[in-house]
């Protein structure tokens, strides 16, 4: 997970309904939907970077120094951030659409 989703609420913020699941269903729902837009993040900034910044990403495993070495290429990260989980809403939402 990236650090800057920690106390980042997936289900608040994409207003999921939860009512009538069990308290380990929810945490579980929270931790994957964290770790898809984790990963939605990571995967959109990599097209900013070259090839030789993607294949040194592609070395780090720790998450934390994974996002220092990101700022350093890319540097609005926060912005960036932002600007991403804004845009994973705008998709996750048009998905629910169509599945309703």
């Amino acid at each position: 997970m990236l650090p800057a989703l920690q106390g980042f609420d997936p289900l608040y913020y994409f207003d999921v309904d939860v009512k009538g699941l069990q308290q380990h269903e929810v945490a579980k729902i929270r931790q994957q939907m964290t770790e898809k837009l984790s990963e939605y993040i990571l995967l959109k900034l990599s097209d900013k970077l070259t090839e030789e910044q993607q294949l040194a990403m592609m070395q780090i495993e720790n998450a934390e120094e994974l996002l220092t070495v990101l700022s350093k290429y890319i540097p609005d990260i926060e912005e960036s951030i932002l600007i991403e989980i804004e845009n994973f809403k705008k998709e996750f939402q048009k998905k629910l659409q169509k599945s309703n």
